[in-house]
């Protein structure tokens, strides 16, 4: 039996994975779809299609390593994450347009959805 872990999984730099593996505008779109099944604005049914869709067969180990990483954090955490000043990067990787843009036909800024996205992590 390993002792149990108690600190949090890099959450930014599994972004940085996804975004180096995937490419920049299918990953903005791969994250919109996470907030939206996140918000239960999308069925797992749906999101499991569109994610199947966007990453890849070759890189669904990767998607499922960052989904188990949100849920470990989650049920570990006593304490929400530090907050870094925004701008502030490790690796200088930033997504500034989150919004899929035409492929659902819904446009959101990046300002309403960081909102947002923030508004659904705070809990």
């Amino acid at each position: 039996m390993q002792p149990q872990q108690s600190s949090r999984i890099d959450l930014g730099e599994l972004k940085i994975q996804i975004v180096k593996k995937i490419g920049p505008d299918k990953s903005k779109r791969y994250f919109y779809y996470l907030n939206r099944f996140l918000s239960q604005k999308l069925s797992k049914n749906e999101f499991d299609k569109l994610c199947f869709r966007l990453v890849g067969r070759e890189n669904l180990p990767l998607h499922n390593h960052f989904i188990k990483s949100i849920l470990k954090n989650a049920c570990q955490a006593k304490t929400p994450p530090s907050v870094h000043p925004s701008g502030s990067s490790k690796s200088g990787a930033h997504v500034t347009n989150l919004s899929p843009g035409r492929e659902d036909g819904h446009e959101h800024s990046a300002a309403s959805f960081q909102n947002h996205n923030a508004s659904i992590w705070s809990n």
